[in-house]
């Protein structure tokens, strides 16, 4: 008979959360149930709810540390970045690398009615962290109002988060933001006509 190897709680929870990715990935969230993640993952089901309460839970855990591990890719881009435009193109980069990788995994997870719950309050909260940290930098680097600032960064992000204010609507604000990238681009990539 194979003894099995004594882990570490954080460990042995790292293999049940890969075991229910690969389930999800390969069969749908609908069949990744505690019997069959803790087969895939070669435990007890006594095991998995020392660890997660129930199913929910359990999915909820891979969403978590889905969002953690790209928060912390995003993070650190942002601290290594010097200059706004290299944040903004690396932590661009590395979004699209995310969701090349892990969008089926999102998308499955989000088809689940109780897990898109979940999903929408922990996304809510990184939207609102995102949208502080990139509207103060947009005043910090291009000397905006903050108001100014939070709108432009709504209007990037397609997020309703400004508060009413006074000033240029979002409508003129939007026309200035695609009249100075098309300068820009035309400034870095236009034809010489001469």
């Amino acid at each position: 008979m194979a003894t099995r190897t004594r882990k570490a709680p954080q460990a042995r929870i790292e293999e049940i959360l890969d075991a229910a990715v690969s389930l999800i990935l390969r069969d749908g969230v609908i069949r990744a149930t505690m019997d069959r993640v803790a087969k895939e993952a070669g435990v007890s089901k006594g095991l998995m709810y020392a660890y997660f309460d129930n199913r929910l839970d359990l999915m909820q855990q891979v969403l978590k540390r889905e969002q953690r591990a790209l928060a912390e890719k995003q993070r650190a881009a942002i601290l290594a970045a010097d200059s706004f435009e290299t944040m903004a193109r690396d932590t661009h980069q590395i979004n699209e690398v995310h969701e090349q990788r892990r969008g089926l995994l999102i998308q499955r997870l989000k088809a689940d009615p109780a897990i898109r719950d979940s999903v929408a309050k922990i996304e809510a909260a990184g939207r609102a962290d995102v949208f502080d940290y990139l509207s103060r930098s947009i005043t910090r680097n291009f000397e905006l109002p903050a108001g100014i600032a939070q709108t432009a960064t709504s209007l990037i992000l397609n997020f309703d988060l400004v508060p009413s204010q006074s000033g240029p609507g979002s409508d003129e604000i939007w026309a200035a933001m695609m009249q100075g990238a098309m300068l820009e681009l035309k400034k870095r990539y236009g034809v010489d006509h001469s």
